[in-house]
């Protein structure tokens, strides 16, 4: 979006979501949380992109690769119940 001379980007949501899950930080799993509630990104896809990545991650040592892929599924198992999101979110 572009605002007078300004231009507004933002990061790829799944990117960002699959990034916050891997450093699997309290506050970015409630980023998380708030992005699958708000529709910016759904349990389907979350898993999905991260099986695109899932046979180059590889290249990057310091990511532990069956931690990464836990915590996508448990995110997207608990984002399958909305109202358990609902909860999480509101706090």
């Amino acid at each position: 979006a572009r605002e007078g001379g300004i231009d507004f980007l933002h990061y790829d949501f799944y990117a960002q979501a699959l990034a916050k899950l891997e450093r699997a930080h309290q506050l970015d799993l409630i980023d998380v949380r708030a992005m699958a509630a708000r529709g910016l990104v759904t349990p389907s896809e979350l898993l999905r992109h991260f099986a695109e990545i899932e046979p180059r991650l590889y290249r990057y040592p310091a990511i532990a690769p069956e931690r990464f892929r836990a915590e996508v599924e448990r995110m997207a198992d608990e984002l399958e119940k909305p109202e358990r999101l609902e909860s999480q979110t509101d706090s």
